[in-house]
């Protein structure tokens, strides 16, 4: 006789051991000691109940859904694999890196609230601190990044005149000076290497 069978009949036995009493009749908590049975034991039923995944490291992992219902930032994700041992700071910035909608948008960790059965989680908090690890759903609340500042631009006026610069004109004392300290480098041929600087300065 199977397990799932002889549970069903010692129940239904259990049922028809006596008729039904009025209300009043029953037992109240403060007379529970002085019952004597309970009547027949039912057996024990072995069933595999889910278990979060192990990874090879034998660290426990969890699959974590995500949802936003809030436009721009509206999305609904599932994230697998995630091990318990993340905090939710880690988790935040998982789920941005996973969704292009907050990536492109340049939101940041501290852009996003965690809800979890209506209590916000924080950031120190981990996985592993939840009441429950199986269907975990957490609801999401986006608030827009702030904009960076953009760099100054300098503009120039409209009715700004351009900057002219001015020749710069080199006098007979100067050329004077500079022939005294080619001399003095080159001796005779000073003056041919004077009339060249002389010729391309014009």
């Amino acid at each position: 006789m199977s397990d799932e069978k002889k549970f069903v009949e010692t129940f239904l036995q259990l049922i028809a051991l006596a008729d039904d009493t009025a209300a009043d009749q029953f037992n109240s908590t403060s007379d529970y000691g002085k019952i004597e049975s309970l009547g027949p034991s039912l057996p024990k039923l072995d069933f595999d109940f889910p278990k979060p995944k192990q990874a090879e490291d034998g660290e426990t992992k969890i699959a974590v859904a995500f949802k936003s219902i809030k436009p721009p930032y509206k999305f609904s994700s599932l994230v697998d694999n995630v091990p318990v041992s993340y905090s939710i700071y880690k988790l935040k910035g998982d789920l941005i890196e996973t969704t292009p909608v907050l990536k492109e948008a340049g939101v940041e960790p501290a852009n996003l609230k965690f809800m979890f059965k209506s209590k916000v989680l924080l950031d120190t908090s981990i996985l592993s601190s939840l009441p429950t690890l199986e269907n975990v759903s957490i609801m999401v609340m986006v608030s827009a990044p702030e904009a960076k500042p953009a760099a100054p631009v300098q503009a120039e006026a409209a009715d700004a005149d351009p900057e002219v610069s001015e020749p710069v004109v080199i006098g007979a004392a100067t050329w004077a000076k500079i022939h005294k300290v080619l001399q003095e480098d080159l001796g005779a041929k000073a003056q041919e290497a004077l009339e060249k600087l002389q010729s391309k300065w014009e």
